[in-house]
């Protein structure tokens, strides 16, 4: 027998930390990724909100019925058209300027609502006027004619213009020299 006993090296202990990974590299760059993503959606959204609120309902109401006003109406669908416009932005509006709850209700509905609450009463016949009076524009096919809803239009823009709230550096007169 042979009484030489061989030594084997001896090799440390081979360990890759898990930072040190490539599925942990791959893992952190998503990570980040998503956060920036999250970070610029975020952004997005805020920056949008902030751009919403920056348009007044009476600026809105009013852009849209300048629009309509510079229109012209010769065929039955082009006033039936402009009445349904009409009337869903006179809804809006009152809904986002004095928070009554119109917008998703008939025009006979917001009619007889504006009876039942307090406001002033040429602002009532007005809206209950161009309410009334599209009624059979829309519905039974009658023909309108320009010059009513011309009329209607210049009755919605006053309206508009009428509940505008007043800055209080507005109501002063202009000092007289």
């Amino acid at each position: 027998m042979n009484n030489q006993i061989e030594l084997y090296d001896i090799y440390s202990t081979w360990h890759v930390p898990f930072w040190q990974t490539k599925w942990f590299y791959w893992t952190t760059i998503g990570f980040i990724l998503a956060l920036c993503i999250a970070a610029l959606f975020s952004f997005y959204q805020w920056y949008r909100k902030k751009q919403k609120r920056t348009t007044t309902p009476w600026d809105a109401a009013l852009t849209i019925i300048t629009q309509l006003q510079n229109k012209q109406y010769a065929t039955q669908q082009d006033g039936k058209q402009c009445y349904y416009t009409l009337t869903s932005v006179i809804k809006t509006y009152l809904q986002n300027r004095f928070s009554f709850p119109v917008a998703h209700k008939t025009d006979e509905q917001v009619a007889r609502y504006l009876d039942t609450i307090e406001l002033d009463m040429k602002i009532k016949r007005n809206v209950q006027s161009i309410l009334r009076g599209c009624l059979l524009i829309k519905f039974a096919n009658e023909q309108a004619v320009n010059e009513q809803i011309q009329e209607h239009l210049k009755l919605a823009q006053e309206l508009v213009i009428t509940t505008i709230p007043q800055k209080p550096d507005q109501t002063k007169s202009a000092p007289t020299s």
